[in-house]
């Protein structure tokens, strides 16, 4: 190896050569590595990388939108949100399912309670944006100790009885699961629309509902 200083008055060098090859790096870019303590293998997992394209055993760097290609990620390795985030449980699997579906059903489940207000049956819920209710059940797992029939179905707020879904349902004769799909009385539908600012209600409609334990699961697809 051979070292060429050429033009040199003082401490001052203008330029070094390395066994014929001009360093081209400046002062700043030298300084820049000054207390570095990266290894030559550590600095080798960045030769070759591309930005956005992930590459076994390299470094990543994210592409100019923060992108990158394709990387595997173990089930439970993945999490979301501020702070140390929420793991993300689903399995690649059960994520899979969903694909080429436009839309996909959701379910809210709200806890029975014994209150005879209008819409305080259980918690009044809104989608907050436009869904199709496409079942309410009222899995009741303890009935009321009095007589008490109920009534469920989409309001325009949280505090108003509606019976668009289940219409006079029977609280006392037993416990069990009943949906506006059986036990819809007169004027329960099969499914029913609910805007973004409209709310789902179960109400007492006669009697009490003391003792009632239980939940209102409601099945919903947003549009």
């Amino acid at each position: 190896m051979t070292t060429n200083y050429t033009h040199h008055t003082g401490m001052d060098l203008e330029n070094i050569y390395i066994d014929g090859a001009e360093v081209t790096a400046t002062a700043a870019e030298l300084n820049a590595l000054h207390g570095a303590t990266a290894t030559s293998a550590e600095i080798t997992t960045l030769a070759g990388v591309t930005a956005g394209t992930a590459k076994a055993s390299k470094a990543l760097v994210l592409g100019t939108n923060k992108n990158v290609d394709t990387i595997a990620i173990a089930d439970g390795g993945l999490k979301l949100g501020a702070g140390a985030g929420t793991a993300v449980t689903s399995t690649a699997a059960e994520l899979n399912l969903v694909d080429g579906t436009d839309r996909v059903s959701r379910f809210k489940v709200i806890p029975l309670a014994a209150n005879d207000g209008a819409g305080l049956l259980f918690a009044a819920w809104t989608p907050g944006a436009a869904a199709i209710i496409r079942s309410l059940y009222l899995d009741i797992t303890t009935q009321t100790t009095g007589a008490c029939t109920v009534d469920c179905g989409v309001a325009a707020n949280g505090t108003t009885l509606s019976d668009t879904l289940i219409h006079g349902l029977d609280a006392a004769a037993a416990a069990g699961l009943f949906s506006n799909h059986i036990q819809h009385g007169t004027n329960g539908l099969a499914c029913v629309r609910c805007g973004s600012t409209q709310y789902v209600t179960g109400s007492v409609a006669s009697g009490a509902s003391a003792g009632i334990v239980g939940n209102a699961i409601i099945e919903y697809v947003l549009i």
